[in-house]
């Protein structure tokens, strides 16, 4: 792959309003389409002036959004306090009003010109059950008739959880057996959870987005590539082979000075992978 189909999470931005400014520097490394990380207070769906602002940010600098993750927290202090948003809770009012936030941002997205949702199945440290999978279908298939609807598509991510293990993903949605659902592969998730290029391969024909961030193997650091003991050039060779041509979404935390992160980031991406 001579030339990378680079993208961007808005993650980086995670504690902010995502702003003008913010948009400038994602231009400036060379980056014009985002995933944009629907939570408040970086992204607040909740107010129209919010979205008005965005689609004209976005028009005046020639950039996109291609994608919208889901909230899997209502505002970062009510995450911060261990409350999330989760279509398998227990609690029936509780994945009710998940499936409420959900569907707020999934309105949005024909507005920006996404096409794709990522998706979180359960909270942060759901264990796996059938039970608790019963519980996301219950209310997870409440979004397709929306999904329909607005002509968008679903791609559930791996994260590093027994109940989002890749193997479980894969078995929903081959049980969901709906165009409209897939897979998310989190490059850095599944070097938690086993190695990244076999993982590449067990999603092919229901790969809709990927995330890419670095690692040592033991805690999702969300590292530039590089820094970490991923093998790219064997995951960008993987992707390459079943045939994978989306956007490769650089979903990273910022560490130390920002002219230090965007530094790697620019390097990253000049990288002859």
């Amino acid at each position: 792959m001579e030339s990378l189909n680079w993208g961007l999470s808005t993650h980086l931005f995670v504690y902010q309003p995502l702003s003008a400014e913010a948009l400038d520097t994602i231009k400036d490394m060379g980056i014009q389409q985002i995933e944009l990380w629907g939570m408040r207070p970086h992204f607040d769906y909740m107010d129209a002036q919010t979205v008005t602002r965005l689609k004209a940010d976005l028009a005046q600098r020639g950039m996109r959004v291609y994608a919208v993750h889901a909230p899997f927290y209502a505002h970062v202090e009510q995450l911060k306090q261990g409350r999330e948003i989760s279509l398998c809770a227990d609690n029936p009012a509780q994945r009710e009003q998940s499936r409420q936030h959900i569907g707020m941002v999934m309105e949005l997205l024909p507005q920006l010109g996404a096409k794709t949702l990522i998706l979180h199945v359960g909270g942060l440290h759901d264990e796996f059950s059938s039970p608790r999978i019963e519980l996301f279908k219950e209310s997870g298939l409440k979004l397709l008739p929306q999904l329909e609807r607005l002509d968008l598509k679903l791609a559930l991510e791996n994260i590093a959880t027994p109940l989002s293990a890749l193997s479980n993903l894969i078995a929903l949605v081959r049980e969901i057996n709906s165009p409209r659902v897939g897979l998310c592969l989190d490059i850095g998730h599944a070097n938690l959870q086993g190695r990244p290029g076999e993982a590449i391969e067990r999603c092919a024909g229901s790969l809709l987005a990927v995330h890419l961030s670095d690692n040592d193997g033991q805690s999702d650091q969300h590292l530039v590539p590089g820094e970490g003991n991923i093998p790219w050039p064997e995951v960008i060779r993987r992707l390459d082979k079943i045939g994978f041509n989306g956007p490769l979404t650089l979903e990273l935390r910022q560490y130390g000075d920002w002219a230090v992160t965007k530094e790697k980031i620019v390097k990253c991406l000049k990288y002859k992978f």
